[in-house]
């Protein structure tokens, strides 16, 4: 008689398991959670009850509860599937039990499959033990940095306002916005957004001046975004997605100012651009160097990571390389920024330690390697995102984009940083040139030299309107310039 019971707790456990299960999966989680419960009344050490229960209250985010789940699975099954110590590990990261999550990556490490099929694993569990231990000590760290401002309702809407770039003077700010009066394409599964375009604002005095949007054919009515600009504002890049003559998903695309006009858009081709997504490019000041986000084949783990892409002796793009784990991790980055001097690297991290869900860090490229990130602290990281990071040639004027809470999800702030966390300082030469004794405006090559050693430092192309060029430099040097 008492078998026959035994076996009838035991049928009943593995229904509701199984209901439980099939409910999970269609992620119905608190009928699921409710359900799971049940076997456990029938079966209070059923593993699989246990540990879906485990899943069910991390996908729900009630970390807590999940942590309760797993360790009453350890105590039950000393010998179960060792994916759970994840799972429990990633809610200790969360509820901030640092050494608890250690130990469990390391549990995981110990019993978890080495198969060929399962090392990525393996890597995301050495990369969150790290980040578990350099946690606290990142977050403790002090800093005498003020609160980043919002730049306000005259800026920053409801929708989404994005990927600063401040040029070298700091007086003009490029951003990506999906509010409405763009060339509105509605994401009728989104509040509040109209597709992405591409923005500018202007200092006006000390303020900043109503947005403007960018003309067609640089905007247009897919998704256009995430814009960077050489130094003298001449040559663009960004993103267009969907596009008719693309790639990926998402690619590249170049236009260069010829007076007042810009060129049609033009695909950089399938040297930089992916059969993925290749998106968030930034343009060094000189334009020869190119950094971006890619999904393609080579990322680590198949996540997000950054590419470098320099000219070669043709003015050609070469093979894009990925930066290494120096800098990408297996949980993605993004929002890569080359500041005015060239070597400085501002980006933003899910895998590096730091305070939230992505942080800004800053590397600098010292003979011919990338420095270990160091994370930009708080206040300017929060527990949120924060991503996008812009800077001008002085190092005074900075910007990123955040959720930390404003008008929309994503808002635009203005930040001092730290002199430690500035770029090198940098010179900018401007001029006009125009024709001998005359003001007639000239298109013409800017040839700047070092005074000391003849050597050719930089070239530049004043505008065939205007006559205006723009160079940033090193500063430290005596330079001449001269209009060919």
């Amino acid at each position: 008689m008492l078998t026959l019971m035994a076996n009838a707790q035991d049928q009943m456990a593995n229904y509701y398991f199984e209901s439980g299960k099939e409910l999970y999966e269609e992620k119905d989680y608190s009928e699921a959670i409710e359900t799971f419960n049940k076997a456990l009344e029938k079966d209070a050490n059923h593993a699989d009850a246990l540990c879906y229960l485990g899943y069910s209250y991390f996908d729900s985010e009630n970390y807590p509860e999940a942590i309760k789940a797993f360790d009453r699975l350890e105590a039950a099954d000393k010998n179960y599937s060792a994916w759970y110590f994840y799972q429990r590990g990633s809610a200790n990261i969360e509820m901030e039990n640092w050494a608890e999550a250690a130990n469990d990556f390391e549990k995981f490490m110990i019993k978890y499959s080495r198969a060929a099929d399962k090392i990525g694993y393996h890597h995301c569990a050495a990369y969150l033990k790290f980040y578990a231990e350099q946690a606290p000590t990142v977050r403790a760290k002090k800093s005498d940095m003020q609160d980043p401002k919002n730049l306000g309702s005259k800026i920053n809407t409801l929708s989404d306002d994005m990927m600063p770039q401040i040029n070298p003077k700091g007086d003009r700010l490029y951003f990506t916005s999906n509010r409405q009066g763009g060339l509105d394409k509605v994401d009728m599964d989104e509040d509040n957004d109209w597709g992405e375009d591409l923005y500018y604002i202007e200092k006006d005095g000390n303020q900043w001046a109503k947005a403007t949007l960018l003309p067609e054919p640089i905007n247009s009515y897919n998704n256009d975004g995430t814009s960077t600009f050489s130094a003298d504002g001449q040559t663009m890049i960004y993103v267009k997605c969907g596009e008719d003559g693309g790639i990926g998903s998402c690619d590249l695309w170049i236009c260069e100012l010829s007076g007042k006009v810009w060129s049609e858009p033009k695909n950089l081709g399938d040297i930089v651009n992916s059969e993925k997504w290749d998106s968030q490019p930034s343009l060094s000041a000189d334009g020869n160097t190119l950094a971006f986000v890619s999904t393609r084949d080579g990322c680590y783990d198949g996540s997000m990571d950054i590419y470098i892409s320099r000219k070669n002796k043709f003015g050609q793009w070469s093979v894009p390389q990925n930066l290494g784990p120096a800098i990408n991790t297996p949980f993605g980055e993004k929002s890569p920024y080359l500041a005015p001097d060239g070597k400085t690297l501002y980006f933003a991290s899910e895998g590096h330690p730091g305070f939230g869900d992505l942080d800004l860090f800053v590397s600098v490229l010292e003979e011919s390697k990338w420095s270990e990130p160091v994370n930009m602290g708080a206040p300017l990281n929060s527990k949120g995102e924060d991503t996008y990071f812009t800077i001008s040639a002085s190092g005074e004027a900075a910007y990123f984009a955040s959720d930390r809470g404003g008008l929309g999800k994503l808002d635009m702030f203005s930040v001092s940083i730290p002199k430690s966390m500035r770029p090198t300082p940098s010179v900018i030469v401007q001029g006009i040139v125009s024709k001998d004794n005359t003001d007639k405006k000239l298109g013409a090559w800017v040839l700047v030299e070092d005074l000391s050693t003849g050597e050719l430092i930089a070239t530049a192309k004043s505008n065939s309107t205007s006559g205006a060029y723009l160079v940033v430099l090193p500063v430290g040097r005596n330079y001449s310039v001269s209009a060919n």
